[in-house]
């Protein structure tokens, strides 16, 4: 995990997503037939106590809907974002993070609205998910 991924993290933790505009669903099916489903992934995965991520992987294989998965993430907009928690948490990781990561990694990371994974977290994990609160989820899968 790089500095970039870190943020990424943090940035979903407090209740960001990329924005969701009138392409998303097409999106999600285009990137949903183009996945290699050799790639085994948890169905779900915490990132805050609020918010999950649901990995497209199993979520298709398990044969839940993609619509489903896209009125969850509607549904999950309604959820405000944290910008004082996510600047605090990422003030606190940068004072911590000195001890793990390059001090030229930490220096040269740019803040963004709109964090990308790492080329070397990509390569290592492939990842393809979704976040959603977690409530939502919940209410939808009850058995899950």
């Amino acid at each position: 995990m790089q500095v970039q991924d870190v943020f990424k993290l943090l940035f979903h933790a407090n209740g960001f997503r990329h924005s969701l505009d009138t392409h998303i669903f097409e999106r999600l099916q285009k990137e949903l037939a183009g996945l290699d489903y050799s790639i085994h992934d948890p169905l779900i995965e915490p990132v805050s106590d609020k918010f999950i991520r649901v990995n497209l992987r199993p979520y298709v294989l398990a044969g839940h809907s993609p619509k489903t998965l896209y009125n969850l993430m509607l549904n999950s907009s309604d959820n405000k974002e944290d910008f004082e928690t996510l600047v605090s948490q990422w003030e606190q990781f940068l004072h911590l993070g000195y001890k793990a990561f390059p001090q030229e990694e930490i220096e040269s990371f740019k803040f963004s609205d709109s964090p990308h994974h790492s080329e070397l977290y990509k390569r290592l994990y492939a990842p393809a998910y979704r976040i959603v609160a977690k409530g939502s989820f919940d209410n939808a899968f009850p058995n899950i």
